[in-house]
């Protein structure tokens, strides 16, 4: 599997795109990409904050995920060819 990793800066359009991609969600994956739902920010489900903050260190529980996130993680990308994360 492949990562493509978005990051914009404010007032590029980059929230628009992460809500498309969200939205779009199983159209994605028809083609081969995963926009996983694993580490999505819970006030607003289409930025990858908490998986951003975990894989930085921080304690899953402090950021609102669960202890299992990474089974859910790889469970969600499996057979994919690209994991975007945004």
């Amino acid at each position: 599997m492949r990562y493509i990793l978005h990051i914009g800066l404010p007032k590029t359009g980059t929230t628009n795109l992460q809500q498309a991609m969200a939205d779009n969600r199983e159209s994605l994956r028809r083609h081969g990409f995963v926009y996983p739902e694993t580490g999505l920010w819970v006030k607003q489900r289409a930025k990858h904050i908490e998986l951003s903050m975990a894989l930085n260190g921080a304690s899953p529980g402090d950021v609102g995920m669960t202890e299992d996130w990474i089974d859910r993680f790889r469970a969600e990308t499996a057979g994919a060819d690209f994991c975007v994360l945004s």
